[in-house]
């Protein structure tokens, strides 16, 4: 039961766990230990390898708070996991702080660093990281929903630890299994703000 919800899993599927965010091992070991008897599998995202690994999943640290080739690697490596999934699947997302940038999968035409010289830049001109995440929500094929879409049809269900102010599920870790309020005119709006539109690739 997830909030009040059931979600059957005996019924011959595979549970698969993606950790993803600072508090990815911390959270993904007591749902494993719990969940022990369905022998679960999955992948971690954090950003520090844990002093200890968790037997079943594999580890894919990211880069924090700029995205790099370990994240561009960690966003390929969640598109791998969720590919195959089928209607009897499970998949079940811890996410947590620092995911926006710890897994990337930039859209076809969007470089590595594309997505790195936009996020320095808007840092450096003060921009709040839920404008920054406006942006990254538009730019990134798992963000914003998207990973919930890559998994399909498999049920998505998601633990989600907050540090944004007023929770917003689209706000943490750029909401990888949340629907994306936010249009492209929003994210235009964004660069306009801090006069970045000729500024940023």
């Amino acid at each position: 039961m997830i909030d009040g919800k059931e979600y059957p899993i005996n019924n011959g599927g595979r549970i698969i766990i993606l950790g993803l965010g600072k508090a990815a091992y911390a959270m993904t070991l007591p749902l494993a230990t719990i969940l022990s008897d369905l022998s679960p599998r999955g992948l971690l995202i954090p950003k520090h390898p844990p002093a200890q690994p968790l037997n079943g999943f594999d580890i894919q640290p990211g880069g924090h708070p700029i995205p790099d080739e370990s994240s561009l690697q960690a966003g390929e490596r969640v598109l791998q996991l969720v590919r195959n999934l089928n209607q009897n699947d499970m998949l079940i997302c811890l996410i947590s702080g620092g995911g926006s940038a710890l897994m990337s999968a930039p859209h076809p035409g969007v470089s590595i660093s594309d997505l790195q010289e936009l996020t320095s830049t808007m840092l450096a001109c003060g921009a709040r990281v839920d404008e920054i995440n406006t942006l990254r929500r538009h730019l990134d094929q798992l963000k914003g929903g998207g990973l919930a879409k890559q998994a399909f049809p498999a049920r998505v269900a998601s633990l989600i630890l907050s540090d944004v102010v007023g929770n917003p599920l689209e706000g943490i870790a750029s909401g990888p299994t949340a629907p994306d309020p936010s249009t492209r005119a929003d994210a235009l709006a964004v660069l306009g703000k801090y006069h970045l539109l000729e500024k940023v690739p």
